[in-house]
C-alpha cells in the first residue's frame, strides 16, 4: 500500500491517509456502523473513522444510515413496520448483517477506550432546526469527556446546517461536504475561511488539480470519498488529497502481527466464481478476493484473537460448476515450518503424513457459520480454511 504520511500542522485527523467509512468494511460488508467493524478497522491500522448518526423517536442517537426499506436492504437489517416509529429499545435489538448495532453512547465509550482515534460525524443534510436538534443530542452524549469531544469532526452540507449546529456548540473541527455543487466551490471556500471550517470533502471527479490547489492555498485539508481501489487512492494522494475515505483499503496493507492477531484465509481450493446470491453480490468486496493463475480464489481478514476469541466461520462465498461445497478443512504453517499442519478431530494440529498414519486421527471438518473458539486453534501467522468439494450427483 502507501507509506503513512508524516505528521503535519492543522487538523490532527488529516495526518491519516485513510478514514474507515461507516466505521470500516468487515467480512465483505460495508455500511455497518457497528462495534465489530470499528474494532476490526482499528486492528487494520485505522485511526480515523466516519460514522452515521440517526435519532430515534425518543431522542437517542444511534449509529446507523437509517431504517427505511432501502436502508435496511443495504445494511442487512430486517425491516419491520414498527420501524416507522423507531425507538432506542427497538433499534438496539437489531443487527446489521448479523452484527449487533450500537448507539452513540457506546461509540463514546469506545473513544474513551481508544484514545488515539478521531471520528467524523455524518448527519446527512439538515435544515437549521434539525441541525440544532442533532447538535444538542451530540453534545449531550459527548460533552461528558472534553478529550473525546475534541476528537470529533462534524461534517456539514450547507451554510444553514453549519449555522444550526454551531449555534448550539462550536465544535473544534468542521468539514464542508461539497457534494455535487462544485460550481459553488469559491463561495464555499469564502464561507469556510470566515467560519473556521478546516476541511472540504470532495468526490473523486471533483478533485481536479485546480480545485485541489484552491483548497490547499487556504491551508484547508481535503477528504475524498469513497475509494476502494489502490490505484485510484494513490493517484489522489499524490494530487494532494489528505485523506481517502474507504471501506476496505488498509492504511499500511496488512499491519504487523503480534502474538494476539492472526490472518483468517478462506481458500476455494479449485477454480470458482465468487458470487453466490444477489445479496452477497451487492455487499462482498470484489477487490478483497484474490485469484491465482489456476482460478482458485482466497478471501482474507485479520483477527485479534485476544479481543475476538469467539468467531463464526464465514459462509462459503464460492460456487464451482458441477461441484457441491461440503465444508472447510483447516491448515496452518508458520514461517519456520516446511509443511502445512492440519487441524484434526483430536483438537490438535498434525502433519498430513501423521494423520494418514494414525487410524484414530481424522481431519476436522467445519461448516458454514460454525461457532469457534478461535483462541483454542491459535497458531501464529495464519489459519487457512480450505473448501472441500464433491461432485454433484
Amino acid at each position: 500500500m502507501f507509506k503513512k504520511k508524516k505528521k503535519k500542522k492543522g487538523a490532527p485527523m488529516f495526518k491519516e491517509a485513510y478514514m474507515a467509512h461507516a466505521l470500516g468494511g468487515y467480512r465483505g460488508y460495508r455500511e455497518l456502523n457497528c462495534e465489530a467493524a470499528l474494532r476490526h478497522s482499528y486492528i487494520c491500522g485505522f485511526r480515523y473513522f466516519e460514522v452515521d448518526f440517526k435519532a430515534t423517536v425518543d431522542d437517542h442517537l444511534v449509529c446507523c444510515y437509517g431504517w427505511g426499506k432501502k436502508s435496511c436492504l443495504m445494511t442487512g437489517m430486517k425491516w419491520q413496520p414498527e420501524f416507522e416509529n423507531m425507538t432506542h429499545e427497538l433499534f438496539m435489538k437489531q443487527t446489521v448483517h448479523g452484527f449487533p448495532v450500537m448507539d452513540a453512547e457506546r461509540l463514546f465509550e469506545l473513544m474513551q477506550e481508544y484514545k488515539d482515534i478521531y471520528v467524523e460525524v455524518d448527519l446527512k443534510t439538515l435544515d437549521y432546526d434539525k441541525a440544532r436538534y442533532y447538535a444538542k443530542l451530540i453534545k449531550k452524549v459527548f460533552k461528558k469527556d472534553k478529550d473525546v469531544m475534541g476528537r470529533l469532526l462534524i461534517q456539514v452540507n450547507s451554510e444553514e446546517m453549519f449555522k444550526g449546529i454551531d449555534s448550539v456548540h462550536h465544535f473544534d473541527y468542521y468539514q464542508f461536504n461539497l457534494k455535487n455543487d462544485v460550481e459553488t466551490l469559491d463561495n464555499v471556500l469564502d464561507f469556510c475561511k470566515n467560519n473556521g471550517i478546516c476541511a472540504i470533502a470532495l468526490k473523486g471527479h471533483h478533485a481536479t488539480d485546480e480545485n485541489v490547489a484552491k483548497i490547499k492555498e487556504l491551508g484547508m485539508s481535503i477528504l475524498l470519498y469513497t475509494v476502494d481501489g489502490k490505484g485510484r487512492a494513490g493517484r489522489y494522494l499524490r494530487k494532494g488529497v489528505d485523506t481517502i475515505c474507504t471501506n476496505f483499503l488498509r492504511p499500511g496493507g496488512i499491519p504487523w502481527q503480534g502474538d494476539d492477531s492472526i490472518n483468517i484465509i478462506y481458500d476455494s481450493a479449485i477454480p470458482v466464481k465468487e458470487e453466490i446470491t444477489p445479496l452477497l453480490e451487492r455487499h462482498i468486496l470484489r477487490g478483497e478476493l484474490e485469484k491465482n493463475d489456476e482460478g482458485a480464489v482466497t478471501y482474507m481478514e485479520l483477527l485479534d484473537v485476544l479481543e475476538w476469541c469467539e468467531y463464526d466461520l464465514m459462509d462459503c462465498l464460492y460456487k464451482a460448476e458441477g461441484k457441491r461445497f461440503t465444508g472447510w478443512k483447516a491448515r496452518s504453517k508458520t514461517d519456520t515450518e516446511k509443511e502445512w499442519m492440519y487441524f484434526a478431530t483430536d483438537g490438535e494440529w498434525h502433519s498430513m503424513k501423521d494423520i494418514k498414519k494414525d487410524d484414530n486421527l481424522k481431519l476436522r471438518m467445519f461448516g458454514n457459520r460454525e461457532h469457534l473458539r478461535i483462541d483454542k486453534m491459535f497458531r501464529k501467522e495464519r489459519i487457512v480454511f480450505e473448501a472441500v468439494w464433491e461432485d454433484e450427483a
